[in-house]
């Protein structure tokens, strides 16, 4: 359900706007928002969507290191729990104390690791059209251990 994987490029908007911070960085990414999974000479690419549930919301074109069987054997592994406890820093203050919120698995959208690695943020989605993104008090090999794959 959950794919760790390395993105290599992430455009929204038809190409027009580029996250930056996705050059080689490793991603968590939500099998059930990827859309049309292709071949690429590097791995895959296909359309990418936060939120599934928002018909608004377009998908980004992605490009990633895990081919298309290494995306189908992720999608295969069941996660060892359907919710996830994470330790959320109120208004990303990482001098603040911690707060558990609790999300459906299903729900995480994607995930990265912080600046200085002792952090990662989570985009899921919230009842409806909600994208919210948090700062957690984990690594993200600590998540990716949590989720368990």
């Amino acid at each position: 359900m959950i794919l760790s994987t390395t993105v290599l490029d992430w455009r929204i908007d038809g190409g027009r706007r580029i996250y930056d911070k996705t050059n080689g960085d490793t991603y968590l990414l939500n099998f059930n928002n990827m859309a049309e999974v292709q071949t690429h000479s590097s791995g895959s690419w296909m359309y990418y969507f936060d939120n599934r549930n928002d018909r608004r919301d377009r998908g980004a074109y992605l490009k990633c290191s895990s081919t298309p069987a290494q995306i189908i054997t992720a999608s295969d592994v069941d996660p060892t729990s359907d919710t996830l406890t994470l330790p959320v820093f109120p208004k990303d203050d990482q001098t603040a104390t911690a707060v558990n919120e609790t999300i459906m698995l299903n729900q995480l959208s994607r995930a990265w690791a912080h600046v200085n690695g002792t952090a990662c943020y989570v985009v899921y989605t919230e009842d409806g059209w909600d994208t919210k993104r948090v700062l957690c008090d984990i690594t993200l090999a600590a998540l990716e251990t949590l989720i368990g794959i």
